[in-house]
């Protein structure tokens, strides 16, 4: 009787699925900043032009998007202060993409499953 050998592939199994987690993150946080940067008031155009950032945390597999320093004053607007009325940017376009979002995560990861 023949020895036969097994090989797994669930280390190559989970590294796919991390990549496409990576990536589909990454592609979320370039939607959304192009979003938000349609968005932005006419007057505030260092805010256009660099303020708004997204940042993809590796490890924990998570996206960051906000404002850099050059858009430091767009956070009071989008939580609002005492001298400054709440106009949000962000949580909007986040709600009115939501569907869209959800079906790019499931698009990513039907792609890397095949």
């Amino acid at each position: 009787m023949a020895n036969k050998n097994y090989q797994s592939n669930i280390k190559k199994a989970k590294y796919a699925l991390s990549e496409a987690e990576k990536e589909t993150l990454k592609t979320m946080g370039k939607m959304l900043v192009q979003e938000l940067r349609k968005r932005v008031r006419k007057k505030t155009g260092q805010l256009r032009r660099k303020g708004i950032r997204y940042q993809l945390w590796r490890k924990e597999k998570s996206l960051r998007i906000g404002y850099s320093n050059k858009g430091f004053y767009q956070q009071f607007f989008e939580t609002g202060s005492q001298n400054i009325p709440k106009d949000p940017l962000l949580l909007p376009i986040i709600e009115e993409k939501k569907d869209e979002l959800q079906q790019m995560i499931k698009d990513h990861l039907k792609k890397e499953l095949k």
